[in-house]
Order: C-alpha cells, then sequence, then structure tokens
C-alpha cells in the first residue's frame, strides 16, 4: 500500500471512530436533557406542594387565632382580616377562571 493509501485509511478510521463518539456524547446528551426535565418536573411538584402546605398553615394559625382568643388585638384583627381578604381573591380568581 501507498502511503497516501495508508493516510486515507486512516482518516477513515478515525473518522469513523470520531463518529461513534459523537453518537455516545450525543445519546448520553439525549439522556441528561431527559433527566433534567424531569428533576425540572419534580421539583415544579414540591415547589407546588409547598405552596399548598404554606397555604393551609396560615389558614390554620387564622383558625387558632380566632377559636382560641375571643379578645383579639388590633394587630390580630387586621391579620384576620387581610387573611380573609386574600381567601376572597383566591375564591374569585378561581371563579373567574371557571367562567
Amino acid at each position: 500500500m501507498s502511503e497516501t493509501q495508508q493516510q486515507l485509511h486512516q482518516l477513515k478510521a478515525n473518522l469513523e471512530r470520531l463518529l461513534r463518539n459523537f453518537t455516545a456524547v450525543r445519546n448520553e446528551n439525549d439522556m441528561l436533557k431527559q433527566q433534567i426535565e424531569a428533576q425540572r418536573k419534580a421539583l415544579t411538584e414540591k415547589n407546588n406542594k409547598i405552596g399548598e402546605l404554606d397555604q393551609q398553615l396560615s389558614l390554620a394559625k387564622t383558625s387558632k387565632m380566632l377559636t382560641e382568643n375571643e379578645t383579639l388585638t388590633r394587630e390580630d384583627k387586621s391579620e384576620v382580616r387581610q387573611k380573609i381578604n386574600e381567601l376572597i381573591k383566591e375564591v374569585d380568581k378561581c371563579i373567574a377562571m371557571m367562567e
């Protein structure tokens, strides 16, 4: 075999190896993208759950304040009023979305 043919053969082998490596990296990249998307979905679900739990905690605190303390301070009354207004706004948003 001539030197040119050897170089051509070497080049062909290098290109084939490069293509195999490229394919492997591309497959790994696709897999990592899928993992990232799954993690994003899980994070979104957890953030939604945290929001729900925060809302439940807020309602529980408000409820506890109303049931345990018959004599509420001005600040407590203001806080309860604010919570009730927030809840009314949320209900209004839900109703608007349903229409």
